[in-house]
């Protein structure tokens, strides 16, 4: 159950969907065939959220390790640069 931004060093309280970020990910199990065999996969969700503020400035990105990690969001160009730098390259 989500309580708490996923930030650490965050003290925001989970209460509305719709404010802050919500993500999911899947959590992996090694089956017991997968442990004997080395084939399947079970899978499930497992949620996580940044408060609005956090969202602003983080990401939740899996790591090699399989673990969620809090990371900073890249600056983005704004849409219309985007779309010209687009264009622009697939006339090339």
């Amino acid at each position: 159950m989500l309580a708490k931004c996923s930030n650490a060093s965050c003290t925001a309280s989970f209460r509305f969907l719709h404010v802050g970020r919500l993500f999911q990910f899947e959590k992996r199990h090694l089956s017991a065939d997968e442990r004997t065999y080395g084939t399947g996969r079970v899978s499930e969700a497992e949620f996580f959220w940044l408060c609005e503020e956090c969202a602003a400035k983080y990401t939740l990105v899996r790591s090699v390790a399989n673990c969620v990690e809090l990371a900073p969001v890249k600056e983005r160009a704004p849409a219309v640069a985007r779309t010209r730098a687009v264009a622009a390259g697939a006339g090339a």
